[in-house]
């Protein structure tokens, strides 16, 4: 099964953009256009990773951050802020509240991929050679 992702922005054409190269990378992509859907997709569909913009239309991507990690079936779900908010202030703040990676946009699924958390790098790498597994007999 590929990783999962839940990309969370409300911005369509910026979500599906990502969306569509992240699935050409092996992923299978969910979409949330608020942070209240968002964290109700992460508690019942489990992503392995979720990306968020902070410039949501109900909470913003710090607030959601914030519930993420003091929620615990979603605590552990690494979390990369993706944002137009580039500045020094909203990345240092990202990363003390528990993101794992900070991006500014506008960003491409390669440079996302590029940047993902080790453990779900592992993942893709264990899904990729499973299939091979299963090709090869």
């Amino acid at each position: 099964m590929a990783p999962k992702i839940l990309i969370v922005d409300n911005e369509i054409e910026d979500r599906n953009k990502l969306g569509e190269g992240l699935q050409k990378s092996g992923f299978a992509v969910a979409y949330a256009a608020t942070a209240r859907e968002g964290m109700n997709m992460a508690i019942t569909r489990h992503p392995d990773l979720i990306v968020t913009e902070l410039m949501l239309p109900d909470v913003d991507g710090f607030g959601l951050l914030e519930i993420l990690k003091e929620t615990s079936l979603t605590s552990q779900i690494p979390v990369v802020i993706l944002s137009e908010w580039g500045s020094t202030e909203s990345r240092r703040t990202s990363l003390e509240m528990g993101a794992d990676v900070f991006l500014a946009k506008p960003c491409t699924a390669g440079r996302l991929v590029s940047q993902l958390p080790a453990s779900i790098k592992r993942r893709k790498s264990s899904v990729r050679k499973k299939h091979k597994i299963g090709e090869a007999s």
